[in-house]
């Protein structure tokens, strides 16, 4: 939010029936800007969505044998 976030979806909120808008992020906030939900409950539900998201993409990744997972530290080390 704090790096224009919200400004980014007024922006574009005249497209949001558009597929490639209804992500995390730009969904909970059209739903602010119609008035279904506060802005405190938007900002709630975009950390939530996003942990979701991220759960699923690790379980996806992990049934590919090609993913390699890296912790925090080990890729720092690599990264060095």
């Amino acid at each position: 939010m704090n790096n224009g976030l919200e400004q980014e979806a007024r922006a574009v909120f005249a497209h949001r029936q558009m597929n490639a808008l209804r992500t995390v992020g730009y969904k909970e906030l059209f739903d602010y800007f119609d008035g279904t939900i506060s802005k405190e409950k938007a900002v709630e539900l975009i950390k939530q969505h996003s942990r979701n998201y991220a759960k699923r993409q690790l379980t996806w990744w992990r049934r590919d044998i090609l993913f390699v997972g890296l912790s925090r530290k080990k890729f720092l080390r690599w990264r060095a």
